[in-house]
């Protein structure tokens, strides 16, 4: 009768312990092999169609300053970044492209990073896993796999004032993001 008395006593005395007994060690996300970094791209498409009049011309934009090669991996900056290579796990190529009444042309960067999270715009880059990396946008999170593209446009027909009277223009403005995947650090071309 007494050893069936000490079992309740035995076995809340060991789950107390167990609760109590915690961990000190931090909790930390995966990281690509130091000689590999993540690469996405982010981009914000600015197009524009005129419906009704002659609109006047849109901004004309002119810098991409890097260049990648989805065959062989090869990202080639031809401006100089403020990271440092060694120390990077995560890099962006982050731009933004003009068309139509909404202008003409190219403007991109590349930002490189450590650790994240890391915010660009109206999005945040907020881990990386073997397979995929989660961002939100507006604050709504989702995951991109190896090789995906994931893409929200939003739409307005707006009366805008042109020479001759008003112009009806459709705009459209599409936030795309492209995680391509893992690549050497080798075939990052810095200046």
């Amino acid at each position: 009768m007494e050893s069936k008395a000490l079992k309740p006593v035995v076995l809340s005395i060991f789950i107390a312990l167990m609760l109590s007994c915690g961990s000190t060690k931090k909790v930390t996300s995966w990281q690509p092999p130091a000689d590999q970094y993540a690469f996405v791209e982010y981009y914000t498409i600015y197009q524009g169609q005129a419906l009704e009049g002659d609109p006047p011309p849109g901004m004309r934009i002119d810098g991409p300053t890097y260049t990648f090669d989805r065959a062989s991996g090869e990202l080639t900056s031809y401006k100089e970044v403020n990271f440092n290579l060694d120390t990077v796990s995560f890099i962006l190529g982050a731009g933004v492209v003009r068309r139509g009444t909404e202008g003409g042309g190219m403007s991109s960067r590349i930002i490189g990073a450590g650790k994240l999270p890391l915010k660009q715009g109206r999005v945040s880059f907020e881990s990386i896993a073997q397979e995929s990396i989660t961002f939100t946008f507006n604050d709504e999170k989702f995951a991109l796999g190896v090789g995906e593209v994931w893409e929200q446009s939003f739409e307005t027909v707006d009366t805008i004032p042109a020479l001759k009277g008003n112009a009806v223009v459709l705009r459209k403005i599409s936030h795309q993001v492209n995680f391509h995947g893992f690549y050497s650090k080798e075939t990052v071309g810095l200046p």
